[in-house]
């Protein structure tokens, strides 16, 4: 017997960006299938965890993301096979005999086969009306038929990467309009996003910071951001090697001048700033053979940090191979400046950030 479909389902047809999550709570609370795709690690783990507990307090229960009663948790990369696919939709298609609502999750959407893909976007043209389906993927391919049949029928929130302060500035005003009831003005905004590396992680601590700090007022001031997010830290190399990697230039020099005060030494700065471009070169030269990114961040990127590989594929946009080189000759020129002359650090560091960071796009 057909199911009727939920009332619901004409509702799921939209999208909206993670930072909007808690302004459309009831549209999410609501919908039978809700996507959340994007790039940004932090972001989709947020708002997967995030849904899980609006879930949880609407249907009054304290239970786990798998307690295979209310909740199910599955991996794409372990059930996305032909073979198994079938557990995830008789779990969907389970009937419930008190009529309570369950969740189902299927984590890692993007890498189950294309015919896996196909049967769960068949089931959401029909959803179970006591089953919530949660799917969290990084980057689902536009041109398959059933990305867009799960785009139509779900409540879509994109998780959208920060390359630029453009960027963040947009997450900013949603963030100010959606969730917090705080306010900025126009300057206050601008010194937030040169200040606070563009990145979801650092971007989101950053203003709950802010929010604590202020409180109980609602205005954030240019005072209060200098007070909050940079007095009170204590900037290290790795604060600069982002910086550089996002081609902020005010506040890489910010940073070098407090690294430098603290007595940091210019050859550790320039070694560790080295092993970064080489980073870069390496990941650049294979992203130039059509590598994907998910190939780069799986195989070739084993070195570092699964948490910080993100934040390499938007420096990889920021520097091109022309440009990596340049930082190379500017580096063996600091080095020897800072053996050979009486330059203070905090002049050669100063000089070597601007000219990495100032170097404008240049075709290969």
């Amino acid at each position: 017997m057909k199911r009727q479909s939920h009332s619901k389902v004409e509702r799921d047809s939209r999208k909206i960006y993670a930072e909007q999550l808690e302004r459309y709570r009831n549209e999410i609370i609501s919908s039978r299938v809700v996507l959340v795709y994007g790039t940004d690690a932090f972001q989709r783990d947020k708002c997967f965890k995030s849904i899980l507990k609006m879930h949880f307090q609407y249907i009054k229960m304290e239970t786990t993301v798998n307690d295979g009663m209310n909740s199910f948790l599955f991996y794409g990369d372990e059930y996305g096979r032909l073979d198994r696919i079938n557990a995830i939709i008789e779990t969907l298609n389970m009937f419930t005999f008190d009529l309570s609502e369950r969740i189902v999750s299927i984590r890692y959407f993007d890498q189950m086969n294309k015919e896996c893909m196909e049967r769960i976007a068949q089931y959401t043209d029909n959803p179970n009306p006591h089953t919530k389906l949660l799917i969290v993927a990084d980057k689902l391919d536009s041109k398959l038929l059933a990305f867009k049949k799960i785009v139509k029928n779900s409540f879509v929130i994109e998780t959208k990467e920060m390359k630029y302060p453009s960027h963040l500035m947009q997450w900013l005003n949603n963030y100010l309009r959606d969730n917090s009831g705080l306010m900025m003005d126009e300057n206050a905004k601008r010194f937030f996003i040169n200040t606070v590396l563009p990145d979801a992680y650092t971007a989101f601590n950053e203003i709950k910071k802010l929010e604590l700090y202020v409180s109980p007022r609602n205005r954030i001031t240019v005072q209060d951001i200098k007070e909050c997010t940079i007095s009170s830290k204590v900037f290290t190399v790795f604060d600069l090697i982002d910086a550089v990697g996002f081609r902020q230039r005010q506040l890489a020099l910010d940073i070098s001048e407090r690294i430098i005060k603290n007595e940091d030494s210019i050859i550790m700065i320039i070694s560790l700033l080295t092993s970064f471009f080489f980073s870069l070169w390496r990941l650049t030269v294979l992203k130039n053979k059509n590598i994907s990114i998910n190939e780069l961040k799986e195989r070739y990127m084993k070195d570092i940090n699964p948490f910080f590989r993100d934040k390499y594929i938007q420096f990889l946009s920021n520097y091109n191979l022309k440009q990596i080189e340049n930082a190379f000759d500017e580096l063996y020129k600091s080095d020897i400046r800072a053996k050979l002359t009486m330059a203070s650090d905090l002049v050669l560091v100063s000089d070597l950030v601007f000219n990495i960071v100032n170097d404008k796009k240049v075709s290969i």
